[in-house]
């Protein structure tokens, strides 16, 4: 049987931010999704898989950018030293870059099924055309998709990356921050409405009778996702 639907929103503001606590406690980010207004969750949804898209484009670049370096400083030291590489540094040159090859590989390969699941476009492989989104086609694809669960597969993905850098864990993912403290100084007005938590003002939209946290227009610093006429 499917798994039941998730419920979206809460009833009040304060059971809003209540259930965001919770889920950030849990690093629940489908949890965390769930308390953001439609425009807020197909943002995050949006901004993740630009994100992840550029490190996955960055790290073949810098193989092959780190490649080159190699082989060209490895060819300069021979030639310094009056010789040329050995037959074994050569092949040990060789096999340090297949496995860095296929471990680039396999990242992009992993990345593009996760996207491949949603029907978002794939990072081509080398000599491959790019794939390009109208920006209003990726306003309707990711209004459309699981937001919820796009970005927590995309956490995973991330967290599954080799090497020792940190990885962003859910909350540092979203563009929700959930400050310690209490609900204070609501105040509601029709279907809007702001409060403090831990002294940061968040701010609430009731959307068919359910409230959401929504991030303030402009909070991003960015025109646009993906530019302001395309999203690559």
């Amino acid at each position: 049987a499917p798994p039941a639907q998730r419920e979206m929103g809460a009833a009040s503001p304060e059971a809003l931010v209540a259930r965001m606590k919770a889920a950030a406690a849990k690093q629940d980010i489908a949890e965390l999704a769930a308390c953001m207004s439609p425009k807020t969750r197909t943002e995050m949804a949006m901004g993740m898989y630009l994100g992840a898209t550029m490190m996955v484009a960055f790290s073949q670049m810098g193989l092959e950018m780190g490649e080159a370096m190699a082989e060209g400083m490895a060819e300069g030291m021979a030639e310094a030293m009056g010789g040329t590489v050995s037959e074994e540094d050569r092949a040990k040159a060789e096999a340090s870059k297949k496995e860095a090859r296929a471990q680039a590989d396999a990242m992009r390969e992993g990345y593009n099924a996760l996207v491949a699941k949603y029907g978002l476009p794939q990072l081509p492989a080398e000599g491959e055309p790019e794939t390009e989104m109208p920006q209003e086609e990726a306003e309707r694809v990711f209004a459309a998709l699981d937001q919820g669960a796009f970005a927590a597969d995309v956490i995973r993905f991330l967290e599954s990356l080799p090497g020792d850098e940190p990885k962003p864990s859910a909350d540092e993912a979203s563009p929700v921050r959930i400050p310690d403290g209490p609900l204070e100084n609501l105040a509601i007005e029709g279907d809007a409405a702001t409060g403090t938590v831990g002294g940061e003002t968040l701010r609430f939209v009731r959307i068919d009778g359910r409230w959401y946290v929504e991030e303030p227009e402009g909070e991003s610093g960015e025109e646009g996702i993906g530019g302001e006429e395309r999203f690559e």
